[in-house]
C-alpha cells in the first residue's frame, strides 16, 4: 500500500488500520505512519493469508488535516470526516 500526500500541507497521526474481512489483522494494528509531509509518499504492506478475500481485506487510513479535522480513506476510494 502507497499513501501518497497529494494536499499542500502536511497530515498529521497518520495510521492505517488492517482489516482482513471485518476484522482487524496483524500488528500493529493501527500502524502510525505519524507526520506525512506534501508530496511525500510512504509506503507499507502487509502479508496475507492465500484464502484471503482482498475484495473486502486492506487497510484504512485515517489522518488529521492541517486545519484539525479528522479524516478516514477507505480501500474503495472514499474520502470522508470520521465522527
Amino acid at each position: 500500500m502507497t499513501v501518497v500526500n497529494s494536499s499542500s500541507q502536511p497530515v498529521y497521526d497518520a495510521e492505517l488500520y488492517w482489516r482482513r474481512g471485518s476484522a482487524g489483522w496483524g500488528d500493529p494494528n493501527p500502524e502510525p505512519l505519524g507526520m506525512i509531509l506534501p508530496g511525500a509518499a510512504v509506503e507499507r504492506a502487509r502479508s496475507f493469508p492465500n484464502d484471503t478475500n482482498m475484495n473486502v481485506s486492506g487497510a484504512i487510513l485515517r489522518f488529521t488535516a492541517a486545519a484539525g479535522v479528522r479524516w478516514i480513506r477507505r480501500p474503495d476510494g472514499y474520502l470522508g470526516e470520521q465522527e
